[in-house]
């Protein structure tokens, strides 16, 4: 079984049946959402799939520039937090991308993280960009890690505020996208292995390929971060291949992680 630990089924015209196919192909993971009322959708959507979890979001581009507007959309994610155990896509971003300014995202992105301290039990996915050394003073502060899990997704950092997370206790979930990178590889080679997880970030939002094709695209972006990861961890300037038995213990171990996370 490969786990996809930050998709988003609810961008596909049809989630249900795109879990479906995944599932039978092998595949579970978390259904990320960027807003409560996609997270309701996905819920629903995804309640008879076994494979996938559906997580509540406030993504940071989707974070509204009006603070009395952040205020609402704060209180209809908090509401849907009790309900599930699950929150992604959340964090900080201060890229063109953003409409929010920083100090709102850090409004918004301080109450979730704090709410979840307080409760506990919670799996977190987290999007940082130009701001991850932000967030990690807030994960500190709200010492939100101590009975929750905090996976960073696709982490674009700083080398310096990577070392941190790794100490902190945070996990990592990567993609085919992120390991072509150099940095992307670096970063993968530092993260302990206990600390990884597998990732594809699709469907893509504006998307209009076939169940059948999103499946494919999906399962392709697994197998060739799973293949990267192998090479990244085990194989060296004087062994180049990687082993049947490395690659059944990486499988088997992100395997673990993922389904821990997911019980």
């Amino acid at each position: 079984m490969k786990y996809d630990m930050h998709c988003h089924l609810d961008f596909c015209s049809a989630p249900s049946l795109l879990a479906d196919q995944l599932c039978a192909d092998g595949v579970g993971g978390l259904s990320v959402t960027v807003e409560p009322s996609g997270f309701l959708r996905a819920k629903e959507a995804l309640s008879k799939v076994e494979g996938f979890q559906a997580a509540a979001g406030l993504h940071p581009w989707w974070i509204n520039s009006n603070k009395a507007q952040a205020h609402l959309q704060v209180a209809a994610l908090l509401e849907v937090l009790q309900t599930t155990r699950f929150v992604g896509e959340i964090g900080l971003d201060t890229s063109a991308h953003a409409r929010a300014s920083l100090e709102v995202q850090v409004f918004v992105f301080r109450q979730i993280i704090r709410a979840c301290a307080r409760q506990g039990g919670y799996v977190l996915s987290l999007h940082g960009v130009k701001a991850v050394g932000v967030m990690l003073d807030e994960i500190e502060a709200s010492n939100v890690l101590q009975d929750n899990s905090c996976i960073f997704h696709w982490f674009s950092g700083s080398s310096q505020d990577l070392m941190r997370a790794i100490k902190l206790g945070c996990r990592f979930s990567v993609n085919s996208r992120m390991l072509a990178s150099g940095k992307g590889k670096e970063y993968a080679k530092v993260v302990p292995l206990d600390a990884l997880l597998l990732e594809t970030d699709l469907p893509q939002q504006q998307s209009e390929a076939s169940v059948d094709d999103l499946s494919a695209q999906m399962k392709n972006a697994l197998s060739v971060a799973f293949d990267e990861l192998a090479r990244i961890k085990f194989a060296t300037r004087e062994i180049e291949d990687v082993t049947e038995e490395q690659k059944t213990h990486l499988a088997q171990t992100l395997a673990k992680q993922s389904e821990g996370l997911l019980e």
